[in-house]
């Protein structure tokens, strides 16, 4: 994985933070591509995801992995494309990371990223069995590393981040031996069928064109108050709970998604 000599592609890494961002390509070719890719409700998801992940610190809620899964060419790694094209270059080995790093690997580039989206491709590549899967994605989702000593005595720092995770894969996460504590710090997003037309050439734009909506993102968000951003939350969270069956960590998940 060659991500720390690409940091240079990461965009606003301490998002409310002002430093100089890298935008590459034409915003209006991306804009375009992306307008027709949307109308797939799979790309809206996982895009949401992605743009949800810098509203987890502001709104106080906790971490949670986003899962897009389906067969092979249905589309799903081009659309995590998509979703990491809001911030940073989509092309793998700059700033998309795959499952079979450890898991010391992964919190530590959530901490590196802090409130920027995670983004791990292929669940396939995962070399742990469930109980591991379980135990990875809980701690993402705790959002905080575990305590560790110092040689020399004393203890390191505690790395805490603030991310949504986004993973794809061909197999679904929920299954018999997923604990019920994970389930509620996950969302999966099943392409049933082919959910982006021409693959090869929505790839290609979005590897030439890419951080723009990031920053627009952010600077629409700085304008919005706390507690107006909160209201907005609060009413979709409560619509949530009110009209479908689900618990209510799922229901806060969902909620940011809105």
């Amino acid at each position: 994985m060659r991500f720390c000599c690409k940091v240079n592609y990461i965009i606003w890494f301490f998002v409310f933070k002002e430093i100089v961002a890298l935008f590459v390509g034409d915003f209006d070719v991306w804009l375009n591509e992306i307008k027709e890719i949307r109308k797939s409700v799979e790309v809206r998801l996982i895009m949401a995801a992605s743009f949800s992940s810098i509203l987890n610190e502001k709104l106080g809620k906790s971490c949670f992995v986003t899962h897009i899964w389906g067969g092979s060419g249905s589309g799903k790694t081009v659309a995590l494309y998509a979703a990491t094209s809001i911030w940073a270059n989509p092309e793998k080995g700059h700033y998309i990371a795959k499952l079979n790093n450890t898991s010391n690997f992964v919190s530590r580039l959530a901490a590196f990223l802090y409130n920027l989206p995670v983004v791990l491709d292929e669940l396939e590549t995962f070399n742990g069995d469930s109980k591991e899967l379980n135990e990875l994605i809980m701690n993402l989702a705790e959002g905080i590393d575990r305590g560790k000593a110092k040689k020399e005595g004393g203890v390191q720092d505690l790395k805490v981040w603030h991310n949504t995770f986004l993973m794809s894969g061909e197999h679904s996460i929920s299954t018999e031996n997923l604990g019920g504590g994970t389930y509620n710090r996950l969302i999966e997003i099943y392409c049933k069928s082919k959910i982006i037309e021409d693959g090869q050439k929505t790839s290609a734009i979005l590897k030439r064109n890419y951080g723009f909506a990031g920053k627009l993102f952010v600077e629409y968000i700085k304008n919005i108050s706390d507690e107006d951003l909160s209201d907005m939350y609060n009413k979709i969270y409560k619509e949530l709970l009110q009209n479908k069956s689900t618990e209510e960590k799922q229901a806060q998940n969902m909620a940011m998604l809105l």
